[in-house]
């Protein structure tokens, strides 16, 4: 973000104490910083016509095993399913279903450009 940090800086609670400073050639602003990385790998899907994204399970698995070798949440501070203070699991899945929305994007494009 550092490639608008005056704006952070001056429109966002505590701008000044947060903003980035390091600019960047391509900004990819995310909700959860885990979605604009699966975001770029499905443009790079896309691009490539390959499938390079994961799976909503394994988007599951992967989290619990980050849990288990001791990572914990970045808003919580807890070793929890969750990323960015959202819940992930069975019954929520929204992690899951980013990923599953992103997928079956790449797929309906590639079926398109076939």
């Amino acid at each position: 973000m550092g490639v608008v940090q005056s704006t952070v800086e001056a429109e966002i609670t505590y701008g000044e104490t947060i903003a980035c400073v390091t600019p960047v050639d391509h900004l990819v602003v995310a909700g959860v910083s885990n979605w604009g990385a699966y975001g770029i790998v499905a443009a790079l899907s896309v691009l490539t016509g390959e499938n390079l994204l994961h799976s909503g399970d394994t988007e599951r698995q992967l989290l619990a095993a980050c849990v288990e070798a001791g990572c914990v949440d970045g808003v919580s501070g807890e070793p929890e399913l969750s990323v960015d203070g959202i819940r992930s699991g069975i019954r929520s899945g929204i992690h899951e279903g980013v990923v599953d929305v992103l997928s079956g994007i790449c797929e309906a494009e590639r079926s398109r450009s076939k």
